[in-house]
């Protein structure tokens, strides 16, 4: 998090900072002591972005809903636009207070402009919550869309109901990913906001058991993919259900797996990174691992002599049902 000095008088930090214990200037912004737990020694970091919201980042792990409750504040209180609304001027269309989730919430928490979010189609829905649209490859909306409840999506969220088949998101975009030659595969919305805001090429799954929303379309044109494997036991089961896939589809391309040192997923090392993400995501794309090395590792197997040319790439664990053919054959355990 990086305070910009032209935006130091911020009224919105300054409220901010007259509430807080132990402030002092650092390098990149202010620390001071968290307010939502014991802190005796300052785990608070306070920026400023660019459109001159307040970031805030606790090094314990305090969520940034729980900091600003502990200080007697609300979400909308982070944003320029409060200190608008205070003078008596107009607030953006849709930025006013709500119980339920709404866009200032979601772009607070996830340290992205709301502008930003707002240009993809994320609006605030009117039974509440906001809408997630998706699409179609050309463009044109998917028949399905998220509804999200909660900053967490796994902890408040929902599909559109009707007949149409869920799809991946981000598909419209597809050929950013061919012109620069590469795809970064992600579960969710959330990743895909963080890397194309930096300018990288992705495609969200809406959750690691959706692998089957993922279509053998989608990679023509791309010859490098970069499967994004979150430190958890959803992330290996999603790593695991792509190289299923690839395996019976037989893709030619080259498969790797990206890991972040000490960051859970993009958003996440966008969050502590600031404007040095680009340098450390391009960092740990170099350093991805080949997906069949990976695998092969981990499963604690090796291929015959017998594997078909068009597998040398892929190895797959063999324990899915869509691994059929030449891939499951050429396939044993130790």
């Amino acid at each position: 998090m990086v305070a910009s000095p032209c935006q130091a008088s911020s009224r919105a930090l300054e409220k901010v900072l007259a509430r807080l214990k132990g402030v002092r200037a650092a390098r990149r912004g202010w620390t001071a002591c968290c307010p939502a737990h014991g802190d005796r020694v300052p785990s608070l970091s306070i920026g400023l972005g660019e459109h001159g919201q307040v970031l805030l980042k606790c090094f314990a792990g305090c969520s940034v809903a729980c900091i600003v409750q502990a200080m007697g504040l609300t979400m909308i209180d982070l944003f320029p636009d409060a200190a608008s609304a205070a003078d008596g001027r107009k607030v953006p269309s849709g930025m006013s207070q709500r119980k339920t989730l709404s866009l200032l919430d979601l772009a607070l928490e996830k340290q992205l402009p709301w502008q930003f979010l707002c240009s993809l189609g994320v609006v605030e829905h009117p039974s509440g919550g906001l809408k997630i649209p998706y699409h179609l490859a050309d463009g044109t909306p998917a028949a399905r869309h998220r509804i999200r409840t909660a900053l967490i999506a796994n902890e408040g969220s929902r599909w559109s109901k009707g007949e149409g088949s869920i799809v991946a998101y981000g598909l419209e975009r597809l050929e950013e990913a061919r012109k620069a030659g590469y795809l970064v595969l992600v579960e969710g919305e959330s990743d895909c906001w963080t890397l194309w805001y930096h300018q990288f090429p992705a495609l969200g799954l809406p959750g690691a058991k959706m692998a089957g929303t993922l279509e053998e379309s989608v990679l023509a044109g791309i010859d490098r993919l970069y499967i994004m494997q979150e430190p958890d036991a959803g992330g290996a089961t999603f790593v695991t259900q792509i190289a299923c896939k690839l395996a019976a589809w037989q893709w030619p391309g080259q498969a790797c797996v990206l890991q972040l040192s000490g960051a859970k997923d993009p958003n996440a090392l966008h969050q502590q990174e600031g404007q040095g993400f680009r340098a450390a995501f391009q960092r740990a794309l170099d350093q991805a691992e080949p997906l069949f090395v990976l695998i092969a590792s981990r499963h604690r197997h090796r291929p015959q002599a017998t594997l078909p040319s068009s597998a040398s790439r892929i190895y797959c664990p063999g324990r899915c049902r869509p691994c059929a053919g030449p891939f499951r054959r050429s396939c044993r355990r130790d």
